[in-house]
């Protein structure tokens, strides 16, 4: 279980920076988030 969390942790982070680079993205004018959408 504690192997389990530790892998979990490192996945969300690294979602949440994908995230967070998508709502940057948008800001600068949308076109990003469509093209980081595609790319999932």
């Amino acid at each position: 279980m504690q192997k389990y969390r530790a892998a979990h942790r490192r996945r969300s982070a690294k979602v949440r920076s994908m995230l967070s680079g998508q709502r940057a993205e948008k800001g600068r004018g949308g076109e990003g988030g469509q093209k980081w959408k595609e790319q999932l």
